[in-house]
């Protein structure tokens, strides 16, 4: 989990030195993906985060993954914050900065200190040799990009860099972002469920031990990190094991099984039901409701093959679950002790649950071919004029141009996502079936 950057206020100046701090979270990543209305691209960290909680400035790798060099090591990924900086340089900001840069000794050599230190904080993610000496927003001599310079304030602050620190107090000045809430809902972001593949399983299982573990450490019995690999890897062979993406991130999956004899023994004849087992949610997306939406994935897809029924157990001793399932539909239909036969010698008493579904119209009817997708697109998604499509090195717009200030681009949300492993904060509260 990333703990860099308090969530105390928007302009809290948390210390950034030294070892390169842990890779960003799913959740993050979603956040910042939505945020920029395409996906995020080698992000490393997050560098900065709102009072809200979600990233405001991230740090990106010198090098992105298609090999081209990539200066700008903090970026500013708050569509509010964008706009607000946006707005002093169309003030007239940037002339007056440079002016004072031309009369005021100081001020000019804490520039120069800034640019020495972007550059110092960039060799720690790694040498570029075609951008050794080049930092970012118009440092050593000029400023071109307020949205760089206050980036770098965010993420090393406070005073780190001297013009950055001045945009960042003119914002605090405002009203800060201008705005109430966060400027993102993760909650409507866009949910893809796909049949797993042999890449998947890795990070799947990661998501499912540390949720193993989580439970664990919080007194939650359920499940017990590395007992699911051998059912994962056969529901990978038999083709029920799916991954769950958000905007693009992996963060989670489940196994949608077409019969279950270890824990219903007793059910013959019920064509087209669905199991559910080895639900799972990153952590760090808890209280986004994705564990509910993929229940209702996979109510969805049993409806559309002409299944009327939805399984799935929890342990008897787990209240939440017995809580969660029924506040989704499930109705409980008993307890009683099962061995698995993938944990020979070991009885687990168990919680049944069904859930009913309505037979669909026609007009319903689908095929649940192997790629389904569900969920309303997120609250900024494709505003890349004012998104500022902050990851693209092509383009540029407004007073901010080239590489360092990347702006709308026909190219924008078309590259492929990062491969991101999810190894962070299973899920737990939000949606393991067992």
């Amino acid at each position: 989990m990333v703990v860099t950057g308090p969530v105390a206020g928007a302009f809290d100046h948390p210390v950034s030195r030294g070892p390169v701090p842990a890779g960003p979270s799913p959740a993050d990543l979603v956040a910042v993906t939505v945020q920029l209305g395409r996906p995020a691209r080698s992000v490393v960290a997050v560098a900065h985060r709102c009072g809200c909680g979600l990233p405001d400035v991230v740090t990106t790798a010198p090098r992105l993954p298609d090999g081209t060099p990539f200066p700008t090591t903090y970026y500013m990924t708050c569509p509010r914050a964008s706009s607000a900086v946006g707005r002093l340089e169309g003030f007239g900001v940037m002339a007056e900065m440079t002016a004072d840069l031309h009369a005021d000794p100081a001020l000019a050599a804490g520039h120069r200190a800034a640019h020495t230190s972007y550059l110092a904080a960039r060799s720690r993610l790694g040498e570029v040799p075609e951008i050794a000496g080049v930092s970012a927003g118009g440092m050593p001599d000029r400023v071109k990009c307020l949205h760089v310079l206050a980036a770098h304030e965010l993420a090393n602050g406070p005073d780190v860099n001297p013009l950055g620190a001045r945009v960042v107090a003119r914002l605090d000045a405002d009203g800060r972002w201008g705005g109430t809430g966060r400027c993102v809902d993760l909650a409507g972001a866009p949910l893809t469920v796909r049949p797993a593949g042999a890449g998947d399983l890795e990070p799947y299982l990661a998501i499912r031990d540390d949720a193993a573990r989580w439970m664990a450490e919080n007194g939650i019995p359920q499940w017990s990190p590395g007992e699911y690999a051998g059912p994962a890897a056969a529901g990978l062979a038999a083709g029920d094991l799916f991954v769950a993406e958000l905007a693009g991130v992996t963060v989670g999956g489940l196994r949608l099984m077409d019969a279950d004899p270890d824990v219903w023994p007793e059910v013959t004849g019920d064509p087209g039901a669905g199991w559910v087992h080895g639900l799972v949610v990153d952590r760090s997306l808890s209280g986004t409701g994705t564990g509910g939406r993929l229940l209702e994935w996979a109510a969805d897809r049993v409806t559309a093959r002409g299944g009327r029924r939805l399984r799935l157990d929890c342990r008897a001793s787990n209240d939440r679950l017995r809580a969660y399932y029924p506040a989704h539909g499930f109705a409980e239909v008993d307890v009683r002790d099962v061995s698995f036969s993938f944990r020979p010698g070991v009885t687990s008493r168990l919680a049944r649950f069904v859930r009913d579904l309505p037979e669909p119209r026609p007009a319903e009817a689908h095929d649940a071919g192997d790629d389904v997708a569900s969920g309303a697109g997120a609250p900024g998604e494709g505003r890349g004029d004012r998104l500022r499509d902050q990851l693209d090195p092509a383009a540029g717009r407004g007073p901010c141009r080239g590489p360092n200030r990347p702006g709308r681009t026909a190219a924008a949300g078309r590259r492929a996502p990062d491969a991101h492993r999810a190894t962070r904060r299973g899920g737990g509260r939000d949606g393991p079936a067992r």
